[in-house]
């Protein structure tokens, strides 16, 4: 019986170890697939080459040229073009950001985007699309910019979305706190208002 699970446990650090020298692409095995989720310090990419593989989350110190393609960020993201994340925590700073599901932090761009932000987002144009999510409902959805997008601007409003609170030219949401020359606000009495509009989230306290 011993010498049964010592030799699982020899074959799953072997499984690893080729993992993790090989890469998670062409065909290699994925460290997440056997209970890993590998993570480095730092990466550095420039175009579709990168220092580590992709598979790898970050944990520290991001760089990128051209466009950096990472699954999740946690600390300083610096792409000096587009960068594509699924998740991000810390500083996203970039022309464009794109984090497809979470950012909770601060995304610094021309243009930024999240389908769920639980932080600031700071450019020209920021938009969420502000969708339910079941963690840390009660971190606001901040954006300063010229143009400002939270959620889907029809009804119902999905439950689990935050309310967001924005600066800006022109500002639309489902809910929240907007400061601007034209603001939409899809859950507040007068929809349309010039400086600003309100809207209490109907579905929660506050």
């Amino acid at each position: 019986m011993k010498r049964k699970l010592r030799e699982k446990m020899m074959i799953r650090k072997f499984a690893i170890a080729i993992s993790l020298l090989t890469g998670c692409r062409a065909g290699a095995i994925d460290p997440v697939s056997i209970g890993i989720t590998p993570f480095q310090p730092i990466q550095i990419t420039v175009a579709d080459i990168q220092l580590v593989p992709y598979c790898y989350r970050v944990c520290g110190f991001n760089l990128a040229f051209i466009y950096g393609q990472i699954p999740e960020t946690a600390g300083l993201s610096i792409t000096l073009g587009d960068s594509m994340v699924k998740n991000q925590y810390g500083l996203q700073i970039a022309l464009v950001n794109e984090t497809e599901t979470y950012s909770a932090g601060i995304q610094l761009a021309l243009i930024n985007y999240a389908g769920i932000n639980r932080g600031l987002q700071l450019g020209l144009t920021n938009y969420t699309e502000n969708r339910p999510a079941d963690r840390a409902v009660w971190l606001p959805n901040l954006q300063i910019g010229l143009t400002n997008f939270s959620g889907r601007v029809r009804k119902p409003v999905p439950p689990n979305s935050n309310r967001a609170f924005q600066i800006g030219f022109v500002n639309t949401a489902t809910r929240g706190i907007q400061v601007g020359l034209i603001n939409y606000n899809a859950e507040s009495i007068f929809p349309w208002m010039l400086l600003f509009n309100y809207s209490r989230d109907k579905t929660t306290a506050y």
